[in-house]
C-alpha cells in the first residue's frame, strides 16, 4: 500500500468521509481504486448497483495472519456472477485494531444493474458462504450496513447513469465507499500480507 495520505475532505472533487475520533487521513491509492472502479462501472453499464458488507469473524476462530479466508469468499463470490453472466467488481480492505486481534474486512461491489436489481439475494450468499469457509453456524459474522449509529440506511443503490439525481447518487455511493480508505485501524497486518484487494 503506498504511503500517499489524504488529510482533505474530498478526492477528486467527491466529498470522503472524514473521522474525528481518528483524523488520520485516507490512503490516496485506495481511493483512486474506488473511483476508478465507479467510473469504470457506470461507463460500462447504464445501472450499476453499488453494495456494502462488512466481514468479520467469531472469537472462536483465530485468522492465521493471512487473507486465505478472504481471498476463497471473494474468488467463489465472484464465481456465482460470472456464471450468471453479471458483471461484478469488487475492492476489500483489511483491517484490526491491533495485530492481537482477528482482522476484519470491509467490502464493497459493483455489479451491472441491468441484471440484479437489490442486494437482498447477495447478503444471504454472502453469509452462507463465510460461514462455510470458516466451518461455523455462527450468526452475525456479515453485516449489511443498513444501519448508521442506530438510524436505518440503505444498502444496494442503484447508479442508473440518465437519471436526473445520478450526479448526487455517485457521489454518495464514493463518499460511503471512501471509508475503506481510511488510515485508522491499517497497517497493523503481518509483513507482505495485503491491506486491500480489488478485481
Amino acid at each position: 500500500m503506498g504511503n500517499s495520505v489524504n488529510h482533505g475532505p474530498t478526492f477528486n472533487g467527491h466529498p470522503i468521509f472524514v473521522s474525528n475520533r481518528q483524523p488520520l487521513g485516507s490512503y490516496c491509492d485506495i481511493l483512486q481504486s474506488i473511483f476508478n472502479l465507479f467510473v469504470f462501472m457506470v461507463k460500462k453499464h447504464n445501472k450499476v448497483l453499488f453494495v456494502r458488507i462488512d466481514i468479520t469473524y467469531p472469537a472462536e476462530i483465530r485468522n492465521l495472519g493471512d487473507n486465505n479466508h478472504i481471498s476463497r469468499f471473494i474468488e467463489s463470490f465472484a464465481l456465482r456472477f460470472k456464471r450468471r453472466r453479471i458483471d461484478f467488481k469488487y475492492l476489500w480492505v483489511r483491517e484490526a485494531v491491533n495485530p492481537d486481534h482477528n482482522p476484519h474486512y470491509h467490502c464493497m461491489f459493483l455489479l451491472d444493474g441491468n441484471k440484479i436489481q437489490n442486494p437482498y439475494g447477495l447478503f444471504e450468499k454472502a453469509t452462507a458462504l463465510w460461514e462455510k469457509i470458516l466451518g461455523t453456524g455462527a450468526s452475525g459474522l456479515v453485516d449489511y450496513c443498513l444501519g448508521n449509529r442506530g438510524q436505518e440506511r440503505n444498502n444496494g443503490v442503484m447508479l442508473c447513469r440518465n437519471s436526473h439525481d445520478f450526479n448526487q447518487k455517485f457521489m454518495d455511493c464514493f463518499y460511503r465507499a471512501s471509508y475503506l480508505a481510511k488510515v485508522y485501524s491499517k497497517c497493523s497486518s503481518p509483513k507482505r500480507v495485503r491491506e486491500f484487494g480489488l478485481s
